[in-house]
């Protein structure tokens, strides 16, 4: 195989099987090459990105990774497919190749994660089982311990999760497990134990999403300045716009309306005009009850967007539900002017105040 001439998916099968068969100098070059093509067509085929990442992830991985197994692994047809998130195609060649194999765990806690991802839960466990009762490789019993946890998480058994995740983590502190036992725990309602672990699992990974659970956690626990502090830092982590977004509506929904706020006015260091941002500062500054505030904001929005619908609806909620007769008048001028229609503002418009 010299070129890309087949189709990019189709090069990546081709390599799942193969690559086992390749010299490390040739899977560079064909990697090199998917990379390009990744490159050039990313706009179009975004899911790609995935894909390339879990064949380097495949080809790369040794004696660097913090979790490699005592013995390096041996390439096998099944193992392309599962790096390539291929898993039924996995399940079928990793049956066949762990019953003939030296190295029968490494397989079998494959096909067990392979059994995961595509909810055979029955195989998962007994293949995940296996390596449990028959491996001596510490990397391979953390990861089946983690498999099993995740299993148990899945069908609602949070308890024998628990059990299962800090088993993993005596064989190797990973935080990805402290992540699945905070939400364990999290949902068994334990909530200083669910801070505990999101603690631990920021101080080396922290990221958007295990900040706000730790702000989850502690709030639940009763400590709702520190759940404040957690989700600042979960805006200061957020990765992007539509993250920080999701994370006022979600306060919003919960009540924490300042919260809220502070996403938006983190969004308007670089975007202080953006009509979403505004109306949501406007409108958090209105739940709130910082009227005179809110209704500045709520002038100066409809004025740069007179036809946007929200706006005018979200402005006459309030000012309704303030019973401010003179803001309520002014609004419903402005809607008028704008020969607005909507049934909420409509039905705003007939509220006796």
């Amino acid at each position: 195989m010299s070129n890309l001439s087949w189709g990019w998916e189709e090069t990546c099968v081709w390599l799942g099987e193969h690559y086992h068969e390749l010299t490390e100098t040739q899977q560079a070059v064909i990697l090199d090459q998917l990379e390009e093509e990744h490159a050039r067509i990313l706009d179009l085929y975004t899911i790609q990105h995935e894909l390339l990442s879990s064949v380097r992830e495949t080809i790369g991985s040794g004696s660097r990774n913090p979790y490699a197994f005592t013995e390096s692994t041996e390439p096998t047809e099944g193992l392309g497919y599962f790096q390539l998130e291929m898993y039924r195609h996995a399940i079928e060649k990793l049956v066949r190749e762990a019953a003939a194999s030296p190295q029968r765990t490494r397989l079998l806690l494959y096909l067990g994660f392979a059994c995961v991802y595509e909810e055979c839960d029955e195989a998962a466990l007994d293949a995940l089982m296996s390596v449990i009762h028959q491996s001596a490789d510490r990397s391979e019993l953390h990861f089946a311990y983690t498999g099993l946890g995740l299993l148990k998480g899945r069908s609602g058994q949070m308890e024998e999760a628990v059990m299962c995740f800090e088993k993993a983590l005596t064989l190797i502190n990973n935080p990805d497990v402290l992540y699945n036992l905070g939400t364990c725990y999290f949902y068994l309602e334990k909530y200083d134990l669910a801070s505990a672990s999101f603690e631990s699992f920021v101080k080396t990974e922290p990221d958007a999403e295990s900040y706000y659970w730790l702000g989850q956690s502690r709030l639940m626990g009763g400590n709702v300045t520190l759940a404040h502090e957690a989700w600042y830092e979960a805006v200061q982590y957020a990765p992007g716009r539509e993250v920080i977004l999701s994370l006022a509506a979600a306060f919003e929904e919960q009540g924490e309306f300042l919260c809220a706020f502070h996403c938006y006015e983190h969004l308007a260091g670089d975007e202080p005009e953006n009509e979403m941002v505004l109306h949501g500062k406007a409108w958090t500054l209105g739940l709130m009850d910082r009227r005179t505030e809110s209704c500045e904001l709520f002038r100066k929005a409809v004025q740069l967007w007179p036809y946007n619908t929200n706006i005018w609806i979200s402005y006459l909620w309030l000012v309704t539900k303030w019973r401010d007769t003179e803001e309520y008048n002014r609004v419903i001028k402005g809607v008028n002017a704008q020969k607005l229609r909507h049934p909420l503002l409509e039905s705003l418009s007939e509220t006796e105040i």
